[in-house]
Parts: C-alpha cells; structure tokens; sequence
C-alpha cells in the first residue's frame, strides 16, 4: 500500500471514526470502512479539478488553514450545523461532485452498508478532513494549488486503483437499493446501462499497467515519460468518469423509479395537497378507533406495524401526506394536525414501536439554511407529538428528530409540484 494511501487512512483518527459513528447514529466498523472509501475518491477529484474551479477551490483550501482536525471532532459531537469548517467541507463537496451528489450517497451507503443519509454528511465531514489536511500541507511547504495537484499527479495511480476496486464491486451489486417509495433491483440495471462500467475500468487499469510497463523497460527519455503521463492521465480521466457515469446510472434509475409520494396538486400557495383514498377506519390492538383514508401514511404505517414479516429499519420511511408548515418557517399550519394525532394514537396503542423523525426541503436557496430549516421542522413535529401524551419511548433513543435538507428528493425537483412534494416530514420504523 502506498505512502499516500497509508496518510489517507491515518486521516480517519479512532476519535473521528468513534464520533461520526455515534452523531450518524451507525456502526463503528462500518463508517471506518466508509472513510477509507470516500477519502481517495473525495482526493481523486481533486487531483482532476476543471481549471474553472482552480480559484474558488484554492480559496477554500485557504480558510481551512485556520481548523483543526479537533475543532472538527467537537463539531460532529455537537452537531454544530454553523460549523466554519463542515460549511467549508460541504462548499467543497458541492463543487467537487455537483449534481451527482444523490446518487453518490446511495452508491457509498451499498459499499459500506450505512445510510444514505449517513453516507451523505459522512462525505461533509471526509471533504472537510481532506480541505483542513491540504490547507495545512500547503502552508507548511508554502505549496500552490497547482502544486498540490501536481503532487496528486505523482500519486495518481494509486488513487486510480484503490477506486477501480471500489467501482468494480459496485458493478457486481445486485442487492436493491431503498428509498422511500422503492426498491430499485440492481441486477436489472447492470444488465443494461452499467455495461460501459467494465471496459471503463479495464481501459483505466491498463492505462495504469501500461505506465509501469514503460517504467519496467527503462524508457527513461522524455518521450517515454511524456506517454506514460499520458496514459495516465488518461487513466485517471476514465475513473473519473467512471464515477460520473455510475452516479449517472443510479440517478436515471432511481429518477425512473420514483413515484409522487401520493396524487395531488398544487394549492394557491404553491403546497402539495395529496388527494385523499377512499375513507377508512383502523381499529387498533387497544380498542381506539382512528378516521383515515386508504393509502394514507396511517393505513401504511398500521399495516407496516401488524405485518409480521415487515422488519424495521433505518432505510424504512412513510410521509406525511396531510401536514404542512408556514412558508419558511417551523410552524405548523392550523388545520393540518389530523394526521398528526392519528399518527400518536397508533404509537401509543403499540408501545413497542419506535420511530425517527426526518425533516426534508426542495432544492432551492442555500443547503445549509435548509438542513437548518428541516431540523427545526422535525422538532417541531416531534415536540407536538410528545405534547400529545406519546413519551421519549416512542422515539428512536440517540436521535428522536433529524432534518435532511434537500437530501433524498422523492420527486423531481425541477418543477414545482416536486418541490412541494419534497417540503416533507417523515418517519421511520426503527422497531416494533
């Protein structure tokens, strides 16, 4: 293993490893080997950093210089969400993985066998580990940026292969991935549009055995080592896009797969009003009776509960299809509170469930004052709940409430209406 892949894994400190899986509420095997996946993927685009982005990348590194890996752990163990450092990673990740965010989180969470939502902020922390570790790098050997990806450059093989391992696994992936409203067959997708990931990666490989090739033969004159910078730049342009290309496939199949939470339209205010199924009634274990509607998030969650072959999980959710808020804010709007007290009875006739609250927003405006804004929604919702007689018990014990942000869309953001749908409230089964 190589020096760089040795720094790489030093990065990950037992203490950070021990406080990110506690704040994301996972295990400790499991983030540790989520860090050692991320962080050359997370060095790899950086060492193939567009031109465009030099100066803006360049000026992030800069403020990093004044963090500490410490200041970082206190971070995570406090769930510090004005974090100079974690906005300064988050930054960073964006300009790093655009669009291709999403989709990434669920291809580390099937690696790694954590959250999506985990893998997500897993990614923050790991990109601002990375930004404090460069800043400090170029300050202390007084190093440009274009000097750091030169460096990068000198490594880029063995960045290149520790991926193509990582990639390689994923091609053979034939368990579903989860979100809320399906489950997407991995088989089926690689019988398709994953079919250019083999030659892809077969082609980044030999670029690499290539270089060494031409290393092995002493071809020591500049026209050698030109062809062998070459190739492996070429390499490393094909892992690249390689990694594009497999968050690509992923977001095509989970845009395909994914259906509207529920049918509705927008109201004069631009909130999704679901349309509501046919009447019903749930008698529950306890002798309440509760007025719903078949489809509705109680229906589901009722039938979820009494399935005895449905397991809980943190990868199962519902929505709230009948519950908004004031526009920009953390108030529930009067009128909406049914469901909500629907939802409490069925928790107080089943003591045994516990849940998790998640809070989540469309796309628009700043994603650090959206996390914000979802977390305060969640808590609202779950101090209401407690309000109604439900106790601690009921809620999951490390986190009772969560808010997401624009993490997990469950329709397209660029409309609308999949906006609204995404401006939602939602719980998971974590027992019953």
């Amino acid at each position: 293993m190589s020096n760089l892949i040795n720094t790489l894994k030093a990065l990950a400190t037992k203490p950070l490893i021990d406080a990110s899986a506690q704040a994301l509420d996972e295990q400790t095997p499991a983030i540790h080997k989520a860090y050692d996946s991320v962080l050359p993927l997370i060095l790899a685009r950086i060492s193939h950093l567009p031109s465009e982005k030099h100066a803006m990348v360049s000026d992030l590194l800069r403020q990093s210089t004044n963090t500490q890996s410490d200041d970082l752990i206190k971070d995570i163990q406090q769930q510090n969400n004005e974090s100079v450092s974690l906005n300064i990673g988050n930054t960073l990740h964006t300009q790093l993985f655009n669009q291709n965010t999403d989709s990434l989180n669920h291809l580390i969470a099937k690696e790694t066998n954590i959250r999506a939502e985990s893998a997500a902020s897993l990614l923050t922390i790991a990109t601002t580990l990375i930004a404090q570790w460069l800043s400090h790098k170029m300050k202390s050997e007084q190093l440009s940026l274009n000097s750091i990806l030169a460096w990068l450059g000198q490594h880029q093989q063995d960045l290149n292969t520790v991926i193509a391992k990582q990639y390689a696994a994923y091609t053979n992936q034939t368990t579903p991935i989860n979100n809320t409203n399906n489950n997407i067959n991995m088989t089926e997708i690689n019988r398709g549009k994953n079919k250019w990931i083999f030659p892809v990666l077969i082609l980044a490989l030999l670029g690499i055995g290539l270089f060494w090739w031409l290393k092995g033969c002493n071809h020591t004159s500049n026209e050698a080592e030109s062809n062998a910078t070459a190739v492996l730049d070429s390499a490393g342009a094909s892992i690249d896009e390689a990694v594009n290309k497999a968050a690509s496939t992923i977001d095509t199949a989970m845009t395909n797969g994914v259906t509207d939470v529920s049918n509705g339209s927008l109201d004069e205010f631009g909130n999704w009003i679901a349309t509501k199924g046919e009447p019903t009634k749930i008698k529950l274990d306890n002798g309440v009776e509760i007025e719903a509607f078949k489809g509705s998030l109680e229906d589901k969650l009722y039938a979820f509960i009494k399935d005895p072959g449905a397991m809980p999980g943190k990868d199962i959710w519902f929505s709230f299809d009948d519950l908004l808020f004031e526009s920009g804010k953390s108030v529930l709007k009067k009128g909406f509170e049914k469901q909500l007290e629907n939802t409490c009875e069925i928790l107080k006739a089943y003591p045994d469930v516990k849940i998790k609250l998640g809070g989540y927003t469309d796309t628009e405006g700043d994603s650090t004052k959206n996390v914000t804004l979802s977390t305060a929604r969640a808590k609202t919702v779950y101090q209401w709940m407690i309000g109604k007689g439900l106790t601690k018990s009921s809620f999951d014990e490390v986190k009772p409430y969560e808010g997401y942000g624009p993490q997990h869309p469950v329709a397209d953001n660029t409309s609308p209406e999949g906006r609204a749908q995404n401006r939602r409230i939602s719980l998971s089964v974590r027992a019953k």
